[in-house]
This record gives structure tokens, C-alpha cells and sequence, in this order.
């Protein structure tokens, strides 16, 4: 009886000593990235709104909930030049932005000791012109991913990723197309944008 009731304590104790180092080794992730962002265009009245491709960085921070579930917050930029290009085929600078996508959702991983993952999320996308008493216009957005952790160590890993990105514009919204004061009014709704990058993880 003596002996059910040690095994009774230190069982339960010793898996979860056992589980604890692993479970602790994913309970935070940080990963900085690197990557290439497809942009696209945005129609109005005075023309297509053109955001070039571009190279692209961001953060992500991702809480474990569960093995292999996770609370992702993320946070993406492109530098760019934007441009006006009207029905003559002709094609104006406008001015320099960075587009940025700021997002929260989940991811779900499996497999190991690589392993795929899929992700959904929402949040919003944002046009900041860099010009001076120029406003930044801000939409829903949505991303949609999928890609691979790779370990390199204990607290180090590798992180590919591709994502879809689905800005939602305001039917009726307008558009800076030459800052500070004029605007035009935007027809296309919704767009398709993506993008690739790679990055290094930390994990806590």
C-alpha cells in the first residue's frame, strides 16, 4: 500500500519533469525574416494605383495554447515607390511608402523534428506615404499560409513560410495619389497579394 501510495506521488511528478523540459523548450517563439512581397495594383477613377514588388521584412510571435497550437502575432513591411499609371499607358511616380501588414491568428504545426505548419489570420493593412501631413490609410486584412520549422539546435530554428495576403479596401474609399490633398476613389475591393520569406527563430 505504501508502495501504490509512492507511485501514486512520484509518477505523475516524474512525467511531468520528463514532459516539462520539452513542452518549456516551445512555449514562445520570436522569429525575424527576410523575404519578397508581390504586391500589386490598386484601381481607382484617375487610374491604377501600381505597388511594386519588393523585398520585405518582418516579426512574428507566436504562444504556444497547445502542443503544436499556437497564437501568432505578426507584423510585415515593404519600402516601395508608389506610382500612377493612367489609360495612355503612361506611368508617374507618386511617391515612397511602406506598405504594412499587421496581423493576429493561428498556427498549427506537425511533424518533426522538421515540421510543416499551416496558418490563417486577420488584421489590417496599412499605406503609409512618407510625406509630410500625409495621412496613412488603413484596411481589413486577411493571410492565409503555409511552410517549415527546422531546428538548428535547442533554442535556434529555421522558418520558411508563404503566406497569401487579402487586403479587403472600402467600396467608395479613397486613395492618396498626390499627397498631401488629392485623392481619387477606389473601384477594386479586394486584392491578392503574397509573399516568401525566411527567418531565423528563437525559442523561450
Amino acid at each position: 500500500m505504501i508502495a501504490l501510495k509512492k507511485f501514486a506521488l512520484v509518477g505523475p511528478a516524474a512525467l511531468l519533469l520528463a514532459a516539462g523540459p520539452a513542452w518549456s523548450q516551445k512555449r514562445l517563439e520570436v522569429t525575424g525574416s527576410y523575404g519578397f512581397q508581390f504586391a500589386g495594383e490598386i484601381r481607382t477613377e484617375a487610374g491604377t494605383v501600381r505597388i511594386p514588388n519588393g523585398a520585405s521584412f518582418g516579426v512574428t510571435v507566436d504562444l504556444a495554447v497547445r502542443p503544436n497550437a499556437w497564437i501568432e502575432i505578426s507584423y510585415s513591411r515593404e519600402d516601395t515607390a508608389v506610382e500612377l499609371a493612367t489609360a495612355g499607358g503612361g506611368s508617374t511616380p507618386l511617391y515612397d511608402a511602406a506598405v504594412e501588414f499587421y496581423q493576429v491568428g493561428g498556427l498549427y504545426e506537425k511533424g518533426g523534428p522538421a515540421s510543416l505548419f499551416g496558418l490563417a489570420a486577420i488584421g489590417v493593412f496599412s499605406l503609409n506615404p512618407k510625406v509630410a501631413g500625409t495621412a496613412t490609410e488603413t484596411w481589413f486584412a486577411a493571410s492565409l499560409g503555409m511552410g517549415v520549422k527546422v531546428p538548428l539546435g535547442r533554442r535556434l530554428g529555421v522558418r520558411i513560410q508563404g503566406r497569401l495576403l487579402v487586403p479587403f479596401l472600402a467600396a467608395g474609399g479613397v486613395i492618396i495619389i498626390a499627397p498631401p490633398a488629392s485623392s481619387a476613389y477606389i473601384s477594386s475591393t479586394v486584392l491578392f497579394w503574397g509573399d516568401l520569406s525566411a527567418g531565423l527563430t528563437l525559442r523561450f
